[in-house]
């Protein structure tokens, strides 16, 4: 530590400098207050990628070299799509695939705790894969609910949402009446 002892930090997010003066913290500067112990919030940031600059300031006064951070901000959940839904019905079982996007933190794969992308065919348990895609087969005949869902790399769970595929899988059936019409 310097002779004077730390008098605190200063802080900045997303500003060029925590201090004014390129060789001078003035007091109203310190966001942080050294004798105070615990540590400083920064507030709730708006969603996106923030710098945060900080600089140790001396009992003088004197900061010291500032040191830069990123913080990334992500409160919305992904993005969702489902494909493979047939408009109508369908005459042989469907494979669908549910798909997830999230441009601030994410879906790339990063293990079981990482972002996963799910879908479920008629309440069933979830077929969940690790990542921004999963598919499934939703097959035998009648309407089908499918539901979706995925969670991003900051832990944003999306709602499910649901579509209804329809098969029939059986061919029409020709029958003759037995009675016969007289008038004819």
């Amino acid at each position: 530590p310097p002779l004077s002892g730390i008098r605190g930090f200063a802080v900045s997010v997303d500003g060029s400098s925590p201090c004014v003066q390129p060789d001078r913290c003035l007091a109203d500067e310190i966001d942080f207050d050294h004798s105070s112990g615990g540590g400083l919030s920064l507030g709730t940031l708006p969603e996106g990628i923030h710098f945060v600059r900080v600089a140790t300031v001396s009992g003088s006064g004197v900061p010291s070299a500032i040191a830069t951070t990123t913080v990334r901000v992500d409160g919305s959940a992904p993005k969702l799509r489902l494909d493979g839904v047939p408009v109508g019905w369908s005459n042989r079982p469907v494979q669908v695939a549910a798909h997830a996007g999230d441009q601030l933190s994410g879906m790339s794969a990063t293990g079981s705790l990482g972002p996963f992308t799910a879908i479920a065919i008629d309440s069933a348990v979830p077929t969940r894969a690790l990542g921004d895609a999963v598919s499934a087969q939703v097959g035998g005949s009648g309407a089908h609910m499918v539901s979706y869902f995925a969670r991003d790399a900051a832990g944003n769970l999306s709602a499910a949402e649901t579509a209804t595929v329809r098969i029939d899988e059986g061919a029409p059936r020709v029958t003759f009446t037995a009675a016969q019409d007289p008038t004819e």
